[in-house]
């Protein structure tokens, strides 16, 4: 199927198009439509390979994993990560990993969405970004795309990330949905999860350990996607599930979910160099920026 054709289905089909009026318009058999949405399903349900990158001078303790920033929205909080940057400053921490939907992405068709930006478009958004994101010459920032992100190449043909990854030099991006990091012996898998978003915490951190794909397991697996932060340990593998930075969006003030937080990490390695425990901590942070810790 050519991408020109593709790209007309996945548009139209979003404008809630029948089958038949998408086969009027394209001037395309039923079951090229039926192709199309089999293949899709079939890549949801598909772990893919993650984009693997390696660190090999990681000699720290401590790492801090956030998600879901949502620059853009009008419910995103800068001061939250100047928060964050501080804490990570106090800390020593030299990595920070972020799960996914740095941006608050570009839905053109959707009033109600465009509503809850302060900004639109792609270079908006780059500029936003690259002005209001907290720098630290000692901190660098590595970031997966999340479903909003990935928005802006789809509607406008250019990867936000990738593009404030040009302009900042401390925000690394590691591309889409998904990517693996090797900060020396220690293996990190990011993951936005945004497949598979079970109700139930415990399962749905179980069905992303059991799709990651890579061996051994990694020692960390950070999921980002449903603002709500959950932590579960499986064999070796610590999961954390990573809330967001951003205030609660009026569905999820109305069903009392969600949070703002971020998880600190800590490293400990035995004296032969080889990782002997690993222990994750949460930092809530309240309307007037207070860090409350738990365990």
């Amino acid at each position: 199927m050519r991408k020109t054709t593709e790209n007309h289905i996945r548009f139209l089909l979003l404008n809630n198009y029948t089958k038949e009026e998408i086969c009027q318009i394209l001037r395309v058999q039923p079951e090229i439509i039926d192709e199309y949405l089999k293949r899709k399903e079939e890549e949801k349900n598909t772990p893919k390979e993650p984009n693997i990158v390696k660190i090999p001078d990681f000699n720290v303790e401590e790492i801090c994993f956030i998600s879901d920033i949502h620059y853009g929205s009008l419910y995103d909080r800068p001061d939250i990560m100047e928060t964050i940057y501080e804490e990570c400053e106090k800390r020593g921490v030299r990595y920070i990993f972020c799960a996914g939907d740095l941006t608050n992405g570009n839905y053109p068709i959707e009033e109600d969405y465009k509503n809850l930006n302060r900004i639109s478009g792609a270079q908006n958004t780059i500029e936003y970004v690259a002005n209001v994101h907290p720098y630290s010459k000692n901190i660098k920032m590595y970031t997966i795309a999340g479903n909003h992100d990935i928005t802006f190449p789809r509607n406008q043909g250019i990867d936000v990330c990738k593009e404030i990854s040009k302009v900042r030099e401390d925000i690394v991006y590691l591309g889409h949905e998904s990517a693996q990091v090797y900060l020396g012996r220690l293996n990190i898998v990011l993951n936005h999860g945004y497949y598979n978003t079970s109700a139930n915490l415990e399962s749905r951190l179980r069905r992303y350990y059991k799709r990651t794909k890579t061996e051994p397991k990694p020692d960390i697996l950070a999921l980002g996607h449903i603002h709500v932060p959950f932590y579960h340990h499986i064999n070796d593998t610590h999961i954390l599930q990573v809330a967001s930075t951003m205030d609660l969006l009026p569905h999820h003030q109305v069903k009392g979910e969600a949070e703002r937080s971020c998880w600190f990490v800590k490293v400990i390695y035995d004296n032969f160099g080889s990782i002997f425990d690993i222990i994750p901590e949460k930092l809530i942070i309240e309307d007037d920026l207070v860090l409350k810790r738990k365990r």
